[in-house]
């Protein structure tokens, strides 16, 4: 091989929301980064054919929490409740789903995930269609610039 040509991957840019949540009560604005995660974890939370387990829940809230402190180092509150929480939900004893009550409120992305989730379910089959459609369109243009490398200028498509 002599010469190599790639476009790199291709990451749709994120449609930042500008949700919050609460932690203790209080509300925390969260940054695009967070809200990904944050979105992440909702919708891993409420789905039905793979929920998540204890492990996969102390390992978001960790980083879920260590990421909010970086970003957020004005908010006093945020260092004493992370040690105090992450000591809590790393004692063997802790289970997520039965505790009620949790100190990190998601409910305000819970919702729109449940109404975007209702909204597509409740979608003409030719508007779903259309919307299917319009996603294979932009999948064929993207894989055309970055679906393929040139090897010795030879055109190679990549698989994935």
């Amino acid at each position: 091989m002599k010469s190599l040509k790639h476009n790199g991957i291709y990451v749709p840019p994120y449609d930042f929301k500008g949700f919050s949540v609460r932690i203790q009560e209080q509300p925390v604005k969260l940054s695009p980064k967070i809200e990904q995660m944050a979105l992440a974890w909702v919708r891993k939370k409420i789905s039905l054919t793979s929920p998540p387990d204890t492990v996969y829940f102390r390992n978001f809230i960790q980083e879920f929490l260590e990421q909010q402190k970086q970003e957020n180092p004005t908010i006093s509150f945020l260092d004493p409740f992370c040690k105090e929480y992450l000591k809590s939900i790393n004692n063997n004893g802790f289970e997520w789903r039965t505790n009620s009550k949790q100190p990190i409120d998601f409910s305000e992305i819970e919702q729109y995930v449940v109404q975007e989730q209702q909204k597509k379910r409740n979608m003409e089959k030719t508007e779903r269609k259309k919307l299917a459609n319009e996603r294979k369109a932009k999948r064929e243009a993207s894989r055309e610039k970055y679906g393929c490398a040139f090897v010795d200028g030879q055109k190679i498509e990549i698989a994935n």
